[in-house]
């Protein structure tokens, strides 16, 4: 009888930490399925007004761009959650990036859809810093390096912050689509996709060479979006607003946020 009484007491108590797992999962599950109806609205969206090659279309398309990336800066973050030490400092040092990126996008929104003041100079700002937090992500805190080097990582940063912010707007005209700022994004996204790539080689741990893997996808699926947007729907299709080549880099950041959402339960299970 008291083995019996024992047995059922410590079944009781199992039972109740895997119900509350359950009651938790709930809502998070609701969250998720919520947040993938929206992107598959806001890219239905995005694909209709691309098309009219319009400034309020244009606008439609940098509002699903800030969207995604702050999607991104969520999943980054909820990812940061699920390591310790300098790693965890990586991945919320991207979910910054990432969010920073988001809100440089905010300024065109306001400006094509509402009509608001232009803001370049803010807008570079925010978007050099988003990419020079991007490389640090990369490249910083490496296992076994001296603390010099982080502290030449750090400068080499800001002095590519500073010379990134000098050629993203052109001096004589102001123009956000000069062709130099459009080739030299291009460039610094393929500088940025190789140099995560490349340091997945050097990854001193099974968590590192993890997150170095998703800044390779995030890094590659924007080189693709500003490849499709700029190269070959500015340049090479002269569509001054918008078009059809706008979507699908957009939709690629819209899931791969979903997809590092989902997948977060079975990585922190994988920790």
């Amino acid at each position: 009888m008291r083995d019996s009484f024992r047995l059922s007491t410590v079944t009781v108590a199992a039972a109740v930490p895997a119900q509350a797992g359950v009651e938790h999962e709930s809502p998070r599950r609701t969250v998720l399925i919520a947040a993938t109806v929206i992107a598959v609205l806001l890219c239905s969206a995005h694909a209709v007004a691309a098309s009219a090659n319009t400034v309020r279309a244009a606008g439609i398309g940098y509002l699903c761009v800030a969207i995604f990336l702050s999607g991104c800066a969520w999943a980054f973050w909820m990812r940061s959650r699920l390591v310790e030490g300098t790693l965890r400092v990586r991945w919320r040092m991207i979910a910054a990036a990432a969010m920073t990126a988001s809100i440089g996008y905010a300024p065109s929104f306001a400006e094509c859809l509402l009509g608001a003041p232009a803001q370049r100079q803010l807008q570079g700002a925010l978007l050099n810093s988003s990419e020079g937090m991007y490389m640090l992500a990369a490249v910083l805190f490496f296992a076994g390096v001296a603390r010099s080097i982080v502290i030449v990582d750090i400068l080499q940063a800001l002095l590519f912050v500073v010379l990134r912010f000098n050629l993203y707007y052109s001096p004589m005209t102001r123009d956000h689509f000069a062709l130099d700022h459009l080739l030299v994004g291009q460039l610094v996204a393929l500088f940025l996709f190789l140099t995560a790539t490349i340091a997945c080689l050097g990854a001193a741990s099974r968590a590192e060479l993890s997150f170095l893997r998703a800044l390779s996808w995030f890094f590659g699926f924007r080189l693709i979006d500003f490849f499709l947007a700029n190269q070959v729907n500015y340049i090479w299709l002269h569509n001054e607003n918008c078009g059809l080549w706008d979507v699908p880099g957009t939709t690629l950041l819209a899931g791969f946020a979903l997809y590092m959402l989902w997948t977060s339960r079975a990585a922190r299970c994988a920790v």
